[in-house]
């Protein structure tokens, strides 16, 4: 894979919110618990130096990272393929978000199978030539026999029990 901005920029935004939730998560340990962090016998002195440290060195990457992006010029085609493969990601990310929202409520069977269809459709929107229709009969095929695979392999052989 090719260099990509984006996809720097990305990773450091993921890094910065998890370091602000383990900041947020040790704060309520000391106001609600009352748990002191500066202590050597706390319970959250090294949960406490590991988001000091991973606050540290995302500064440095930061520093660094824009030294390099200062000198380092764009290919304008490669930037439309990072966006594109960006934009399937996130289109992704929230199928998954709406998939374990539904699945309270619409059961194993039915949610997974609109995320398996759902998500091969968009996916293979650039492979499947001709007629929508058989498009959707031929991957709503494969969605509904993978499910109930997978049905009876957890619920029938090894007995789990699936929302």
């Amino acid at each position: 894979m090719e260099y990509s901005k984006i996809l720097d920029i990305f990773s450091i935004l993921v890094l910065f919110i998890a370091n602000i939730l383990v900041f947020y998560n040790l704060y309520t340990f000391v106001t609600v618990d009352k748990i002191p962090v500066l202590t050597i016998e706390s319970p959250l002195i090294f949960p406490f130096l590991v988001a000091l440290t991973l606050l540290i060195l995302l500064i440095a990457i930061v520093f660094t990272q824009i030294r390099f992006w200062k000198s380092f010029k764009i290919d304008k085609e490669l930037h439309a393929e990072d966006m594109r493969d960006l934009r399937n990601t996130i289109f992704y990310f929230f199928l998954l978000l709406l998939y374990s929202y539904s699945l309270p409520k619409l059961h194993f069977k039915l949610s997974s199978f609109l995320f398996v269809l759902g998500t091969m459709f968009f996916f293979s929107r650039g492979e499947l030539n001709g007629n929508i229709l058989k498009k959707m009969l031929i991957l709503a095929g494969f969605s509904f026999l993978l499910i109930y695979s997978i049905y009876f392999v957890f619920s029938g052989i090894f007995l789990v029990i699936l929302p």
